[in-house]
């Protein structure tokens, strides 16, 4: 089961309060820090501040604090939002945060955080940071997912051919799920799911016969070229439009012959299950092996924080090089990247 966030914030609270509460002031508020190291040479005393708040200008504040170079002053910052995230900052490096849905906090960052604030370190830190265990364990689920793909994929005979369109439509897709928790789509970070629940609720308007059809049609209007920045109708909602330049292969998926069955996109409860994998025996990262059961599309992206959590810029940019193949590199000529995609738009 997920962790709830008056779970977390015990656990939290258990493991700091050992150390000596301090407070000090942001913006004309008093919080509490939990002193862990003493320099009284210099007169620095660095803590972990713990916050809650349901205010947006209360969090800027937070989020935009900087420690003084003397005194009691917050060196890692854990904020709790409206009870639904936990941000963690670390004041003594610029822009170095995460931004992490409770319902979505895996075991093995569980572990990382409790060690962090139970042994308050450089090094510590620096691991709580570290994402690099985020990109394998996510390629992982990534090969399961592309392994349900190519076995119910329909209207390609190739092996070769099948793999490469594959490769494309889930990278395809691996940006449009970014581009979403930016709010491109119709203002919706959960844009590709809402429309994929519409479809089966028979509330989406024109009589696609699967979610892959739905696809097709929207691929076309984001892909094209307009007047505005904008392209909107009464299927898509009000989209962005993105120009060619997420469509690695220079196409748009519109061959018709081809079709994805709606069971590779989505799949109720799968979500929940891809949060709560753990690795089995005394393995620290997961493997194929732990999965025992279908992963779709949009449940991997699902089962991920976006942006500011676990998969960002620097993230994807490094999935993009570990699984595009040379082919691909060769084709573009480049890597492809969000910030390149953005920077184009």
């Amino acid at each position: 089961m997920p962790i709830t966030v008056e779970k977390l914030k015990k656990d939290i609270l258990r493991r700091i309060e050992k150390f000596e509460r301090k407070e000090i002031e942001i913006s004309g508020k008093n919080y509490p820090v939990y002193i862990f190291e003493k320099d009284e040479d210099i007169n620095l005393f660095d803590g972990i501040l713990f916050a809650e708040t349901d205010d947006k200008r209360e969090l800027s504040s937070l989020l935009n604090y900087k420690p003084p170079v003397s005194g009691y002053a917050a060196r890692l910052g854990i904020i709790v939002y409206r009870g639904e995230e936990v941000i963690i900052k670390d004041y003594r490096a610029k822009d170095k945060y995460i931004r992490k849905t409770i319902a979505k906090i895996n075991k093995l960052f569980l572990k990382k955080l409790y060690k962090a604030l139970e042994e308050p370190s450089p090094k510590n830190f620096e691991e709580l940071f570290n994402r690099s265990d985020v990109i394998e364990e996510f390629y992982v689920l990534y090969k399961k997912c592309k392994e349900f793909l190519l076995e119910n994929i329909k209207g390609l005979s190739g092996d070769r051919e099948r793999r490469e369109f594959v490769d494309n439509f889930m990278m395809q897709m691996l940006t449009l799920w970014y581009l979403q928790e930016k709010g491109f789509f119709n203002k919706d970070k959960r844009y590709f799911i809402t429309k994929f629940e519409e479809l089966k609720q028979r509330k989406l308007l024109g009589g696609f016969e699967s979610y892959h059809d739905f696809l097709r049609h929207f691929f076309n209007k984001i892909s094209g070229y307009s007047d505005g920045p904008y392209v909107e109708d009464e299927h898509i909602g009000k989209c962005v439009v993105i120009g060619p330049a997420v469509f690695l292969d220079g196409e748009r998926g519109n061959n018709e012959a081809i079709t994805i069955p709606d069971k590779c996109f989505y799949q109720k409860g799968v979500t929940e299950k891809l949060v709560n994998l753990t690795p089995k025996g005394r393995r620290r990262m997961i493997s194929e092996r732990d999965i025992d059961f279908d992963v779709p599309l949009l449940n991997l992206f699902e089962s991920r924080d976006w942006v500011d959590g676990d998969i960002d810029e620097y993230v994807l940019g490094s999935l993009y090089e570990k699984l595009m193949t040379e082919e691909e590199k060769k084709k573009t000529g480049s890597y492809y990247t969000p910030g390149k995609i953005t920077e184009y738009i």
